[in-house]
């Protein structure tokens, strides 16, 4: 298993916790417009909800390169191994 594969359950619980989506399936491919009320605003919400529970800071650069949760999830996994 890849680490950005580890990471997804964590990440989905962390989107439905936010956007208020109990038993809505999310995996890699899932985008912002598969969720009720994930827009850039609280796209922002997300990412600094990540950042506090990993204890990372994604780049600028980063964030504007995910276009959905298998990016979001490979861009954190970097970011936890130093390589991002």
């Amino acid at each position: 298993m890849s680490e950005a594969q580890s990471i997804l359950p964590e990440v989905a619980a962390i989107i439905r916790h936010l956007f208020r989506a109990d038993g809505v399936e999310i995996g890699f491919e899932t985008t912002a417009p598969d969720i009720d009320g994930w827009d850039s605003v609280s796209h922002t919400f997300l990412i600094l909800s990540i950042e506090e529970r990993f204890g990372i800071t994604f780049p600028i650069d980063k964030i504007h390169d995910m276009e959905n949760v298998g990016d979001l999830c490979r861009i954190l996994a970097g970011l936890l191994e130093g390589r991002a």
